[in-house]
């Protein structure tokens, strides 16, 4: 989303309702940039701009007066022990700021209240995990049977990882 709105021209395939053109600035980070870092400007300006970074006070200055579009990837992979994500999530810093954020499913439950709106992609249930293993058996000429441990694993073990199309057919 960031790429497409510094390269689209407004007007564009990408622009609906609301445009992704409102915004004057989309930033994307990764969740454990915020990790180590006592403001969202050091992290801005470290993991984004490296050797063109402005202080972090211009940096600051520039999130409270623009209309600022933040994503942030992968909360689940850094939540624990990460506050100043946690305060931005909570909106104790950048209320102003409108925040899109991607977390595997259950671990922003707590901070949920804090959001306008939610999106979930849930995923396989476990009839779609069965049929996509067996047509993946198909694909690749195998018998089902080869496939057998998988399919235990994949109600135990690998239960998370399997309700995604993508991690199934890896583990295939």
């Amino acid at each position: 989303m960031a790429l497409d709105w510094a390269l689209t021209p407004h007007g564009g395939d990408l622009c609906g309702s609301p445009c992704i053109h409102a915004f004057d600035l989309v930033l994307f980070l990764h969740a454990k940039h915020f990790k180590g870092h006592s403001s969202v400007s050091s992290a801005i300006c470290e993991h984004l701009l490296g050797d063109a970074q402005p202080s972090a006070t211009l940096m600051h200055e520039l999130l409270k007066s623009k209309d600022i579009l933040l994503l942030v990837d992968a909360f689940d992979e850094t939540s624990g022990g990460n506050f100043l994500l946690g305060k931005v999530l909570d909106r104790t810093l950048l209320k102003n700021v409108t925040l899109l954020i991607t977390s595997r499913y259950g671990y922003l439950r707590s901070q949920l209240q804090h959001f306008d709106s939610t999106f979930t992609i849930r995923g396989y249930n476990r009839a779609q995990q069965l049929s996509h293993i067996e047509k993946f058996a198909k694909h690749v000429k195998r018998n089902l049977k080869d496939f057998q441990p998988l399919v235990k694993m994949t109600e135990t073990y690998f239960s998370d990882i399997a309700c995604n199309s993508l991690n199934l057919t890896l583990l295939c």
